[in-house]
């Protein structure tokens, strides 16, 4: 979407009743609200990331710039077309959650179950806390392996609906996987054991901007119309396989 005008991004950036769910015949928003939750409640660590003194993070900020990570993700429109089929997959135990009759405290049967589970609100319910639920058998040692890398330059970049760069977003609670995303304009952060890269130059954090870009399912928005049309140009020698080749070339990197 390209807009010949100055807006405020949650005048586009939003899909009508997309956590919209109907339980009993009533409609709710509950989902924004936990949503509003996530975001208020790593609200003061982002100030901290934004703050030009650079103020130093501590264990609470860490745990909670990676919930508010893993929530991103499960929420951002790419997943959409995979979370079903991601669902079927995992048993109930993986599921990590269990459905009781309110009237004797039990388990529902497992044909109960199954009809429940495959409801589409409950479905949209579920994927609302499956980014908390993942976390909570996270180890420090994924703490540990973060990476911060900053930049002074003021510059534009990009921010787009999926701007979480990794082979594979179902698993992104694992220890061994390596992804990388954009906080700020000058901030990066990297996940992966034994990083080996000090800084990140120019061409490579334009390479990121073109990534993020490209994958991004239905917004993409920029400071500066002129480096989005560029992008946009760039964008447009790729195909498929570029796009993946891009993506593993950028986590090569680290």
């Amino acid at each position: 979407m390209l807009l010949n005008k100055p807006f405020r991004p949650k005048s586009y950036f939003y899909e009508p009743n997309r956590n919209t769910v109907n339980i009993e015949g009533e409609e709710t928003d509950f989902i924004e609200k936990v949503y509003s939750k996530i975001d208020t409640l790593c609200a003061s660590t982002f100030n901290k990331l934004q703050n030009p003194i650079r103020e130093k993070l501590n264990h609470s900020d860490l745990w909670k710039i990676i919930t508010f990570i893993n929530v991103l993700n499960w929420r951002t429109p790419h997943i959409d077309q995979h979370f079903n089929t991601y669902l079927e997959t995992l048993s109930s135990n993986e599921r990590k959650f269990k459905i009781f009759d309110k009237a004797t405290g039990e388990d529902v049967t497992q044909e109960v179950y199954d009809v429940i589970s495959k409801d589409e609100n409950f479905i949209k319910a579920y994927r609302s806390s499956i980014g908390l639920v993942n976390f909570t058998h996270i180890k420090d040692q994924f703490i540990d392996d973060l990476k911060f890398y900053y930049s002074s330059e003021n510059t534009f970049h990009v921010c787009g609906d999926n701007p979480l760069i990794c082979i594979s977003p179902m698993n992104i609670d694992q220890i061994n996987t390596v992804f990388l995303i954009p906080l700020t304009k000058n901030i990066v952060l990297v996940h992966k054991n034994d990083t080996r890269l000090e800084t990140i130059s120019s061409e490579l954090r334009i390479k990121i901007d073109i990534l993020i870009f490209m994958q991004s399912e239905k917004y993409i928005c920029s400071a500066n119309k002129d480096y989005l049309n560029t992008l946009a140009f760039i964008a447009r020698t790729y195909d498929n396989n570029g796009l993946e080749n891009l993506k593993l070339e950028i986590l090569s990197c680290f």
